[in-house]
């Protein structure tokens, strides 16, 4: 209550009660004094002094004068952010005492402009391994599968392909993919192994009803363990007549160069070379170089003038593995990838990899390989 309610008579002020008996001490001209009072400002005159005015005067309280302003509650810039006060964002919405949230605009609503959206389409490209990591050191390659015989140059592009694994004695292979491809135990060398060079060499075995066949260029260690072979792999029936549970493809093998290796190559900046043939199609040539250093990355070209094919990629190197992070203009990125592993050690390194690309006018690139230093 204001405190103008102080300046009212003393006899109401000191009659019995107030609240509830001030009527009983009222006079005609306390009620003119009231009445005034009143018209001049409404909340200084209780409601109790007010009705019993009107009844002693049979009169009707006169209309209230104009109302005094209310202060402006954000007028202060310290409120520009309360939640009352919209501050400098008045224009796009009201404060947040008075909004009414609306309807979002449907799917078809924002597509306004069609012609727009392959610009604004995000293109996925894998930075991840598809077909796995390799770690330094370790032995790891990849190979591709299809059902039936194949022969050269073998069509690949309805291939998967997988990662593949071999024993370093050529004894065994395997491929992880689904519905596992695993060798016969026990392949033997029709050729033998050439300590410190490369050979062309065949490993075969059986177990009375399956064959397991590698026809591969191998390098050997001195101790005669394979390290890299490039070749055709074979799993399946005995009867070559029979080949409705056969499954053949081509493989790229190694064990990827030492991390100290890496490490040496990296501090020197060094930039590599390399260079070769598809291991299915033999007509797809590919070049590639590789430069070291704090970031290190890669880039190449694969052509085939036989299959009218050329296209570029280029990506960063992860440790012992190099995968694609761009391609040329004729190759669909999304879903497109070219993965290699670094093998062997430093002037003597080779680059065993899968390309898996879609070019842009429809046809598929699928294949394996190693690429060697001149």
């Amino acid at each position: 209550m204001k405190l103008a309610i102080w300046c009212l008579p003393l006899s109401l002020l000191f009659s019995a009660g107030y609240a509830g008996a001030a009527s009983l001490a009222l006079t005609k001209d306390d009620c003119m004094e009231i009445l005034e009072r009143y018209a001049a400002d409404p909340e200084s005159v209780p409601q109790h002094l007010l009705d019993a005015c009107k009844d002693m005067l049979g009169a009707v309280a006169p209309k209230a004068g104009p109302q005094k302003q209310k202060a402006d509650p954000c007028a202060d810039p310290a409120t520009a952010n309360s939640v009352q006060c919209w501050g400098p964002w008045a224009a796009l919405a009201p404060a947040a005492q008075g909004f009414k949230p609306t309807a979002l605009a449907t799917i078809d609503e924002l597509d306004t402009r069609p012609e727009l959206a392959d610009e604004f389409e995000p293109v996925l490209l894998l930075t991840t391994l598809p077909l796995g990591e390799c770690a330094a050191g370790a032995a790891c390659g990849f190979a591709t599968k299809a059902p039936g015989l194949q022969a050269q140059p073998i069509d690949t592009s309805n291939s998967d392909i997988v990662p593949f694994a071999l024993a370093a004695d050529g004894a065994n292979f395997q491929l992880n993919a689904d519905g596992v491809v695993e060798g016969v135990e026990g392949l033997s060398s029709l050729d033998g192994l050439q300590p410190r060079g490369s050979s062309n060499s065949r490993f075969l075995g059986d177990d009375g009803e399956t064959a397991s066949l590698i026809v591969a260029n191998i390098r050997n260690a001195a101790n005669g363990d394979i390290n890299n072979a490039t070749g055709i792999w074979r799993h399946g029936a005995i009867n070559n007549q029979d080949d409705s549970n056969t499954s053949a493809g081509v493989f790229a093998w190694g064990i990827a160069s030492t991390q100290e290796t890496l490490d040496r190559l990296n501090a020197g900046n060094v930039t590599a070379n390399f260079s070769g043939v598809m291991a299915g199609d033999t007509r797809t040539s590919a070049t590639m170089a590789v430069t070291f250093g704090s970031q290190p990355g890669w880039s190449g070209t694969w052509q085939n003038a036989a299959r009218g094919f050329s296209f570029d990629a280029n990506g960063a190197v992860q440790g012992a593995n190099l995968i694609s992070t761009g391609f040329s203009n004729n190759v669909v990125a999304e879903g497109s990838y070219v993965q290699g592993i670094l093998q062997g050690e430093q002037n003597n390194q080779s680059v065993a990899h899968a390309i898996n690309v879609n070019l842009t006018d429809g046809a598929i690139v699928k294949d394996v390989g190693t690429l060697s230093q001149p």
